[in-house]
C-alpha cells in the first residue's frame, strides 16, 4: 500500500508533496508507524506552524533515478529530501538531510528533528555542524521555533538519541554531552531558553 504523503506535511505545500509523491518509485514493503509512536508511552502528534502532521517513520521506495530527479520540479526538491529523510538506508537518508540542512522553510524541521533521534552518527554530525555554523543561525532559529510548539517530541528524540548512545556509542563518545545528536539537541534548548529569558 502506497504511503499518503499529504498528511507528513502542512496544507500550504500540498502541489508540491504531489509532485515529489507522484515520482516515488513503488515501495518494496509496507511503509511503518509515525515518528511519535513509542511502545513505551503514547507521544502527542507532530505539529508545524499549528498544523498536525503524520511523517512516517520509515520508507521502502526505491531511490530515484536520474531522470526522475531531473524531471522535477526545484521546488519539490526539499519535500523530496524530507520523503527519503525517512528511508531504511542510513546513506540514503544522509544524502537527503544534507539538502534539509540547506533550507530555511519549516517543514523540514520534523525531518531533521528526527535524524537526531536515528543510530546513524554521521548523519547527527552533519546536523550538529549545520548548527554549529554561522549560516546555521537561521535552521537553529527554525528549529528552536518547532521545537517550542513541540517540547514533547523534542524529550521524545532526546530519550532516542541517550539510548543509542548508551547502546552504540558510549565508546566513541565517552561523555554523553558529547555526543552529536545531544549536541544539536542540546543548542536547540539553549537557544530555546534564551529566546524565553531574553
Amino acid at each position: 500500500m502506497a504511503l499518503d504523503w499529504t498528511h507528513a506535511f502542512p496544507a500550504a505545500v500540498a502541489d508540491r508533496v504531489a509532485d515529489a509523491a507522484i515520482q516515488l518509485p513503488p515501495a518494496d514493503f509496507e511503509n511503518s508507524g509515525l515518528v511519535n509512536a513509542s511502545h513505551s508511552r503514547h507521544w502527542p502528534a507532530v505539529v508545524v506552524e499549528g498544523q498536525t502532521v503524520q511523517v512516517p517513520y520509515r520508507m521502502y521506495n526505491p531511490t530515484l533515478t536520474t531522470q526522475a530527479l531531473a524531471a522535477l520540479p526545484e521546488a519539490a526538491r526539499p519535500v523530496l529530501a524530507c520523503m527519503y529523510s525517512r528511508h531504511s538506508d542510513g546513506r540514503v537518508r544522509q544524502t537527503a538531510a544534507r539538502v534539509l540542512l540547506s533550507c530555511r522553510e519549516s517543514f523540514v524541521a520534523p525531518y531533521i528533528v528526527q535524524l537526531l533521534g536515528e543510530y546513524v552518527v554521521q548523519i547527527a554530525l552533519d546536523v550538529a555542524d549545520a548548527i554549529d555554523e554561522l549560516a546555521g543561525a537561521e535552521l537553529l532559529a527554525l528549529l528552536v521555533s518547532f521545537g517550542r510548539e513541540n517540547p514533547q517530541f523534542i524529550t521524545l528524540t532526546r530519550e532516542r538519541a541517550r539510548s543509542y548512545w548508551s547502546e552504540y556509542y558510549r565508546r566513541d563518545f565517552p561523555a554523553m554531552q558529547d555526543y552529536p545528536a545531544l549536541v544539536a539537541l542540546a543548542a536547540l534548548s539553549t537557544s530555546a531558553a534564551e529566546v524565553v529569558d531574553g
